[in-house]
């Protein structure tokens, strides 16, 4: 899942404030993304972002509405290049089941000549936001490896 050269990774990003990183953690639901993203977070000082943040009211509540995904990922990518450009080490938690949903953030990173770290959650717990089975089988039927020249 994380090994040791993206353990120092980070822990050199904590430390250097010039050299902002981009973490990338994809996996299906319940598979622990949100999770490691707030442990990163926590030990290593990133921001943590994710598309589901763009569902929760002031409270925390989550209130997901299908019809606004396309603005709660441009959400999500924004606050990622507004983080970057503030100087700040980024940790995003999205599904990412295709590539193309990853492609905005490469694209980013390397316009601003960030480093980018993949890591893919593989654990199988229970869905926190109650997604459909047949939605699961889809999005394990659609799962694309990530190239080796990514990683």
């Amino acid at each position: 899942m994380i090994n040791q050269t993206q353990i120092d990774q980070l822990s050199n990003c904590q430390f250097n404030a010039l050299r902002p990183i981009l973490v990338l953690i994809r996996g299906l639901p319940g598979s622990g993304k949100s999770t490691l993203a707030r442990h990163l977070a926590k030990t290593y000082a990133l921001h943590h972002c994710e598309t589901d943040q763009y569902f929760e009211d002031q409270h925390g509540r989550y209130h997901f509405d299908v019809s606004k995904l396309s603005q709660a990922h441009a959400w999500c990518q924004a606050e990622v290049e507004r983080l970057l450009l503030a100087g700040h080490c980024v940790v995003v938690s999205n599904t990412c089941v295709r590539l193309w949903e990853i492609e905005p953030y490469r694209k980013l990173a390397k316009a601003m000549g960030v480093s980018i770290m993949f890591i893919e959650c593989k654990a199988t717990f229970p869905s926190i936001h109650d997604v459909p089975k047949q939605t699961m089988l889809k999005m394990r039927r659609n799962w694309q490896q990530l190239p080796v020249s990514w990683q």
